[in-house]
Parts: structure tokens; sequence; C-alpha cells
């Protein structure tokens, strides 16, 4: 009978409890940005747009500090297919607005310009 020895490296390990980890976190992380994707629209909604379309848009997760172990709030960058340029929204951790304006061409009235 021969016996094959199956244990995993030290990095093997790492890997797997890094995997672990990173699947615990990864749902959490999709799960609060779409508990604030409402609040976004919603204050997209609320604004004159003037006709503009939106082109795409993004939001990223703010961290505090170099540890990066609490969120402090997000942001969301919207762009327009009629101007060159953001509406940058952004959000605190419990995903209320904490400011909103325009960089760039675009702009929004009722919102400064960047």
């Amino acid at each position: 009978m021969k016996i094959i020895d199956v244990s995993l490296s030290k990095s093997a390990q790492y890997c797997g409890a890094a995997a672990t980890f990173l699947s615990i976190l990864i749902p959490i992380s999709a799960f609060a940005n779409a508990s604030c994707k409402a609040t976004i629209d919603e204050i997209i909604n609320s604004l004159d747009l003037e006709g503009k379309t939106i082109a795409n848009s993004y939001t990223v997760d703010l961290f505090e500090g170099l540890r990066r172990v609490t969120g402090s709030g997000r942001q969301t960058w919207v762009s327009f297919k009629e101007c060159q340029g953001n509406l940058v929204i952004q959000l605190d951790r419990s995903c209320l607005q904490e400011s909103a304006y325009t960089k760039g061409e675009c702009t929004i009235k009722g919102l400064k310009n960047y």
C-alpha cells in the first residue's frame, strides 16, 4: 500500500483562509452598496437634470485611515452623455447624503460645480 501525503503547504493554507475571509466580506460589501441604491436613486431623481441622460454611474466605498477596517461612507459618480464631467454624491456609512456637487463641464441647477 502506498501512502500519499496530501497536507497543504503553508501558502495553500493561507490562500484557503483568505478565500474564506473574502467569501464572507464580498457579500457584506455588495449588500452595503445595494442598501444605498434607493437613496442614490432618490437623490438623482430629485435633481433637475435639464434633459441630461445618464451614461454611466458607479459607487465606491470610502475608508478612513490606512487599515481600511471601517467604511466611512460611499461616493457615487454619475457621467452624462451631453457633457464632460460628473455628478458626485457622497453618503455617510448610514446612506445619508453628506454632499452632492458636479465636476467639469456638467452643471446641475442648485449644486456647486468644481
